[in-house]
């Protein structure tokens, strides 16, 4: 995982890189229902992208999160 600052729109986000172990089909699913979810007990979503051989999710960046999963 890694943080990110976008200085346009003055937002934090999180990259956050998974292997092709799980197959294209299931991550692209879990990126469709995570998409469909909007509720403020719930990590926001923002976009998601294959590149290479990961599968790159990007997430609304929660303060105090990102140090406890790394």
């Amino acid at each position: 995982m890694s943080l990110t600052y976008d200085f346009v729109t003055e937002t934090r986000t999180v990259f956050m890189q998974i292997s092709n172990c799980l197959g294209q089909k299931e991550l692209m699913r879990e990126a469709e229902i995570m998409k469909s979810l909007n509720h403020p007990n719930i990590v926001g979503y923002f976009n998601s992208v294959w590149t290479g051989k990961y599968f790159t999710i990007v997430l609304e960046w929660l303060p105090g999160l990102l140090s406890v999963a790394i």
